[in-house]
């Protein structure tokens, strides 16, 4: 515990402790003793630092709107959404062709570079 949180008009929330409770997570922070306090934050998005990362990875946020190219430099288009899949994401083009997340071989800032077998999106 004691991650900070944060909203949108940039108050601070330290995590007291949290537990799961009929399907969803209960949290408690720092300085909020009743419903009434909580209640305030109802309907608030919380956000959270990022967490450093290597050069070669990437947060999945990070792709919506990238633009995709093949290793030939060929614009595929522009990753419209990301996709769970059990055996991995799938990130779906602007027109909806989809391609597996272990297809990027590079990402260069928003452009992501991708090594797609012959065919893949004539499917």
């Amino acid at each position: 515990m004691g991650a900070t949180l944060f909203t949108a008009d940039s108050q601070s929330l330290v995590i007291k402790k949290s537990r799961p409770h009929q399907g969803r997570w209960l949290i408690f922070f720092e300085g909020i003793s009743d419903r009434n306090e909580a209640g305030e934050l109802r309907g608030k998005h919380l956000y959270a630092e990022a967490l450093p990362t290597k050069d070669e990875d990437f947060w999945v946020h990070e792709l919506i709107g990238a633009t995709v190219i093949d290793i030939n430099e060929k614009q595929l288009g522009k990753v419209s959404a990301v996709h769970d899949n059990p055996a991995h994401e799938l990130l779906e083009l602007e027109g909806g062709a989809l391609i597996p997340i272990t297809f990027i071989s590079e990402k260069r800032d928003s452009v992501l570079v991708v090594d797609i077998p012959d065919g893949l999106l004539d499917l």
